[in-house]
């Protein structure tokens, strides 16, 4: 539920401390990313976009939700 730039990449930090996601997680971060605008706007930095890139490098299948991730991170 971030609200500020800052708290997504406290968040995002934090998050990267984890390494075993299984795929529903992992389809919630995609979820996340693309339907919170604070997540969404900072897709392209370099920490935020350094983690949805080793959710999406560790997933079998792409859903919907990590294809238009993976769009925007590879634009």
């Amino acid at each position: 539920s971030s609200r500020s730039y800052v708290m997504t990449h406290i968040a995002i930090a934090k998050l990267k401390g984890f390494d075993s996601w299984d795929s529903e997680e992992r389809e919630t971060l995609f979820e996340i990313a693309i339907k919170n605008s604070q997540v969404y706007g900072v897709l392209n930095d370099s920490d935020v976009k350094s983690f949805y890139k080793t959710l999406l490098e560790n997933s079998k299948t792409l859903s919907k939700n990590a294809r238009a991730i993976k769009k925007i991170i590879e634009e």
